[in-house]
């Protein structure tokens, strides 16, 4: 089966942004009256959209984003995690905080990381500053959420569209780049057989600082007697602090005298036996072996009732594009390849960050593949554009050729000075030749005094020398009555009809403009 995969939509999405910045792209208003025959994708439509063509405003490169689709968080919902081995495409991976949900002003995203194994969500993440890597573990569903990027209420309120939320203002936010993103447990509630224990440090001898040995002494009710019982398990270290580190036994003895265990631990990476403490408490668990080819990537395990329900990422590690995980099975009464057996290994897989790490790159991470077109017309605009009668069609149109250098705006009417004016707007004007076959057609969009402005006078007829219309200024214009009226002064557009890449184009009932109009349009594009 073929795939068309989320990183090419959205390169092309991006592609088609960054291009604002070399190409004019513009926003066309065209037609008094809405052409059910505009609805099609056909070259008649668009360029019979550019022939009726009232008036256009250019797009600047810094009204167009990125945009993804709000999700916003609802509790009792079950969000989907990231998975580098999963299709997020379609899925619920990403929630949009309103400020109601947060007790804030502006609007935040985050990412899902880990959803408990298809545990509801209750509880939203609680923003901070200095939270570290922008990461929130929510105690009361076990979710584990990446913080992306927040929009304020005003940016809200302008550019969301349709169910859209621009990307916008971001800063990258990153956390461990191909690093071991989680451990997920395949058979989380079937896997069996397996211990912990915990108790307290009593003792650490003065380590051998030539190899890096340490011997520490254990205290704990549960204390196996038989000698080697943990090795090669880890040992995780706790300060009051909540500083954790993790080790693994080399070796494993039992004092029966002082019903203690002595366990040997060698310093490797960056983990420092240094900083283990009397009375510091300890935890004995399954070893979780990771290889793959970046580094530095630890995890423990959670057991709960003998199953290993959750695994803990004590270090991420960075530079893994490839990587398997396994628990290392005990030496000692873990059984699971005998018959009537309940033990059963635990089935684990590492799931691998984004290059870049979470948080780097939410244009890219947030598989954005819609792009927000934002522009509108005001009072500045007003002073320039018709401010007069109705339009019913805009389209997104891509370079355009003028006469002149590219206009901000453009007023695509013709604007005639007669002797006498008895015209009113929506008469038809024309031009007729010696036979009395009309050259040219237009339709009368504004009336003032003896100055009248023409549109939709782009058909079937011959352009007259060096202009990209019909119109021929040396030849009367005729009414609706066939009165023959004379030019004074014309003003043929700048615009060169009919030109430009018609992009985008919707209808809509007709929008009436006055000097107080003031109109946003929000163009959203799928790639």
């Amino acid at each position: 089966m073929a795939v068309t995969t989320s990183k090419y939509r959205n390169e092309i999405a991006n592609l088609f942004i960054e291009d604002f910045s070399s190409n004019d792209y513009y926003l066309f208003a065209s037609s008094v009256d809405a052409l059910e025959t505009l609805d099609n994708n056909s070259e008649f439509s668009k360029k019979q959209f550019l022939e009726k063509t009232i008036f256009g405003k250019k797009i600047t490169d810094v009204e167009v984003y990125p945009v993804i689709r709000i999700n916003q968080w609802q509790p009792g919902t079950v969000y989907s995690q990231f998975d580098d081995r999963a299709d997020l495409s379609n899925s619920n991976f990403y929630i949009v905080l309103y400020p109601q949900d947060q007790s804030a002003s502006d609007y935040r995203v985050f990412k899902c990381l880990y959803n408990n194994y298809s545990a509801p969500s209750t509880q939203a993440p609680n923003y901070g500053q200095f939270i570290p890597d922008q990461i929130y573990r929510t105690n009361e569903d076990g979710y584990t959420w990446k913080f992306m990027f927040s929009l304020t209420s005003e940016d809200f309120n302008r550019y969301n569209a349709l169910g859209y939320l621009p990307i916008k203002n971001y800063t990258s936010t990153s956390s461990s780049d191909k690093g071991i993103d989680q451990i997920f447990i395949e058979n989380n509630t079937t896997n069996d057989g397996y211990t912990s224990i915990t108790g307290r440090v009593s003792f650490k001898e003065i380590p051998d600082f030539v190899s890096g040995i340490y011997k520490i002494t254990l205290e704990s009710a549960g204390l196996n007697e038989l000698e080697r019982y943990y090795n090669g398990q880890w040992i995780r270290f706790e300060r009051p602090s909540g500083l954790s580190r993790l080790f693994e036994i080399n070796l494993y003895e039992y004092d029966a005298i002082n019903a203690t265990g002595i366990v040997t631990i060698i310093d490797y990476d960056d983990e420092n036996a240094d900083g283990i403490s009397v009375n510091d408490s300890f935890e004995i668990l399954p070893r979780i072996e990771i290889r793959g080819d970046g580094n530095g990537a630890l995890a423990y395990p959670y057991i709960e009732n003998g199953q290993i329900v959750n695994i803990t990422m004590h270090k991420n590690g960075s530079g893994y594009t490839n990587a398997i995980a396994s628990v290392v099975d005990p030496l000692y009464d873990f059984n699971p390849d005998i018959a009537d057996t309940v033990d059963e290994r635990a089935i684990i897989r590492p799931i691998i960050s984004p290059d870049g790490g979470h948080g780097s790159n939410p244009v890219v991470e947030l598989l954005s593949r819609h792009v927000l077109v934002y522009t509108g017309l005001n009072f500045v605009d007003n002073t320039f554009l018709p401010t007069s009668n109705t339009y019913t069609r805009v389209g997104l149109v891509k370079n355009p050729q003028f006469y002149g250098d590219s206009p901000t705006r453009i007023d695509n009417r013709i604007r005639l000075n007669l002797d006498i004016n008895p015209l009113s707007v929506g008469d038809i004007a024309t031009q007729l030749d010696v036979d009395n076959i009309i050259t040219f057609e237009s339709i009368v969009h504004q009336v003032s005094n003896n100055t009248v402005y023409l549109t939709d006078y782009n058909g079937p007829f011959q352009n007259t020398g060096n202009t990209s219309v019909s119109f021929d200024e040396e030849k009367f214009l005729t009414t609706p009555q066939n009165q023959t009226l004379t030019i004074n002064t014309y003003v043929i557009p700048d615009y060169i009809q009919k030109t430009g890449e018609v992009l985008y184009m919707d209808s809509f009932t007709a929008i009436e403009r006055t000097s107080e109009s003031n109109e946003q349009f929000k163009i959203i594009l799928e790639f």
